[in-house]
């Protein structure tokens, strides 16, 4: 399948061009609705056409702003034209020139300075030949010399990204990005260099389970099918930078009177050493979503299903330095969705039993492949099923469940502070039971309530027990229904993960369940009222699933293809309210951990 936005190998600079020409010519006139629905899709699949386009606007808002700001002359302007008039004044006195009368010579002096002063502003914001011109070949206001455009800090964690060798090997990259640079500028500062490096062995890992400990002391991954390890979950440990894991060394034949046997003609293909240290933590089973650590490191949580995919996936969490993974639920019907402090946000799928017919004997209660009940609703035959969801709570240090009170919360995920918190609001549908589809609903951001409050320290259990639940005003732990919708359009997948000030909320939206790019948002929350504000830093760029989101920086893999090139890692940075983006050199085979 071709993607709109992967440059087909009949492309070529006619299309750029046009779009070039089109950003310019409605700057000063409206285009032709054809023309700009051209424009508008061009745009939305190429890069640099778009910051070309955001490039010419900012240089014309820049330039109208000259009307309305007086410009001041160099301070020693009339320093230089007192000294070219006094040497005007005694050329008219030589001999030699006395023949040559110059047109400055019969205007006052002041009359003549103000002259001057003149051609100095209209030269200076007028005349586009004398304006510096910027890498990308657009033009700026600005005179000779003057310094360029300031480069936005970034201040956070290193970004961790790992890619795949030639021979399989996986090299870990820790990435510090300092700097972005503002979007009608892009190249204000160089790419980000490669950072500490460390290189794991032959793991065949599969890359959509791969996750990394807070310390980035050890690796979580999913062998991939095919392999000795298929359905098998490892933890291994991350080697220090700048060194490769490597498995013991084999031991060699002795040069004693042992003949040493002939490797045969056509040897079988070696499997690759078990890297030191390795822990197998799950078998017989694939993993179903996201995995993540605690913020503390102590636990790691994911859902897995049977390897057959006889049933739905089930909650499993395990603990550092423990050995295989316990499964927590047993409803087959259970996915992880993502940590709030140290207790698991997860949620259960429920399919509601059909209405039982005369002559039609109940249906078994036994959990069906969708882990629901298994009561008919089409499982099996090709017939849409729909299924409702139930969030919960799940504390992996007490063991204690705490229900969500909102009915058809899907997949919640709540920021750091518990003040807001995204999910799917509405059902899911599927045709096997096994594969599930957001259904009729919508994504979308509410306020997040963490139910009562303890009681004061040194209270008397009477005074706690007089308070009756339903007299109390606090609301349960979880949404309180105050929705407001994140996106439109076709959702058939997403993932949402907020930054640590709980104010920026990134989103990747799928729209087909088989298709592993999408288009990632960033969404600016007004952290007073809940307002999700009009302005979009970040509009739905084609993206793949895994993203990273900080302090005040969100990157991600572009997808290989995307304006003839292979995949970069980009970093979309931010002060305030100013936005800035820088990217790496194209690479294969690109996947962020963190």
């Amino acid at each position: 399948m071709t993607l709109p936005f992967r440059r087909r190998h009949h492309d070529d600079e006619g299309s750029h061009d046009r779009a070039r020409a089109l950003s310019s010519s409605e700057l000063v006139e409206a285009l032709d609705p054809d023309e700009a629905a051209w424009l508008d899709h061009h745009l939305e699949t190429c890069t640099d056409c778009r910051r070309e386009r955001e490039a010419f606007i900012a240089d014309r808002e820049l330039l109208r702003s000259l009307r309305d700001k007086p410009i001041e002359p160099p301070r020693d302007l009339w320093a230089r034209t007192a000294t070219a008039l006094d040497d005007a004044r005694a050329d008219r006195r030589s001999p030699a020139r006395r023949g040559t009368r110059s047109p400055w010579l019969g205007l006052p002096v002041g009359a003549a300075a103000g002259v001057l002063i003149l051609l100095v502003v209209v030269g200076t914001a007028l005349l586009p030949g004398i304006l510096p011109r910027t890498p990308n070949g657009t033009q700026v206001a600005g005179v000779s010399g003057a310094p360029g455009p300031t480069p936005i800090a970034v201040a956070a964690e290193p970004i961790v990204r790992v890619s795949t060798a030639a021979d399989g090997s996986l090299a870990l990259m820790f990435i510090d990005i300092d700097a972005v640079c503002p979007r009608a500028r892009p190249e204000c500062v160089p790419p980000p260099g490669d950072g500490p490096e460390q290189t794991l062995g032959q793991l065949g890992a599969k890359a959509s389970t791969m996750t990394i400990s807070p310390d980035d002391h050890l690796l979580v991954f999913e062998a991939t099918g095919g392999t000795a390890g298929a359905g098998k979950i490892y933890v291994v440990p991350v080697p220090a930078k700048g060194t490769e894991q490597t498995p013991p060394p084999t031991p060699t034949a002795g040069t004693g009177s042992q003949p040493v046997t002939p490797e045969p003609s056509n040897p079988e293909p070696t499997p690759a050493a078990t890297p030191v240290g390795q822990v197998e933590i799950a078998s017989g089973v694939t993993v179903v979503g996201e995995v993540a650590y605690s913020p503390d490191g102590h636990y790691l949580a994911f859902s897995a299903a049977p390897l057959d995919r006889s049933t739905g996936p089930d909650l499993y969490l395990w603990s550092a330095g423990s050995g295989a993974a316990v499964a927590v639920t047993s409803d087959h019907a259970t996915y992880f969705s993502a940590w709030l402090g140290n207790q698991i946000l997860a949620s259960r799928l429920t399919v509601p039993a059909e209405p039982e017919q005369p002559g039609n004997p109940k249906a078994s209660d036994q959990p069906g492949a969708s882990g629901g009940n298994g009561q008919g609703n089409g499982q099996g035959n090709g017939q849409l099923i729909e299924a409702h969801s139930s969030s919960f709570l799940f504390d992996p240090a007490t063991l204690t469940r705490t229900e969500l009170s909102q009915p058809d919360v899907w997949l919640p995920v709540v920021d750091a502070s518990a003040r807001f918190v995204a999910y799917w609001s509405g059902t899911l549908t599927s045709k096997d039971g096994v594969t599930w589809e957001l259904g009729a609903g919508q994504l979308v951001l509410d306020k997040w309530s963490t139910g009562a409050a303890a009681p004061e320290p040194g209270a008397s259990e009477a005074a706690a027990a007089s308070t009756a639940p339903e007299a109390s005003t606090v609301p349960a732990v979880g949404p309180v229904g105050e929705l407001r919708p994140l996106v439109t359009g076709k959702v058939a997948d997403f993932r949402a993960k907020f930054d640590p000030e709980g104010i920026r909320l990134a989103l990747w939206i799928g729209e087909d369940l088989q298709e592993p790019v999408g288009r990632l948002h960033l969404v600016v929350i007004d952290p007073a009222t809940g307002a999700i504000t009009s302005a979009e830093p970040l509009p739905g760029t084609p993206a793949l699933r895994r993203f990273s989101i900080d302090v005040n920086r969100l990157a991600w893999i572009s997808p290989p293809g995307q304006n003839g090139q292979e995949s970069s890692m980009q970093v979309l940075g931010w002060d305030g309210d100013s936005f800035g983006e820088i990217h790496t050199e194209p690479a294969q085979d690109l996947l962020i951990l963190r």
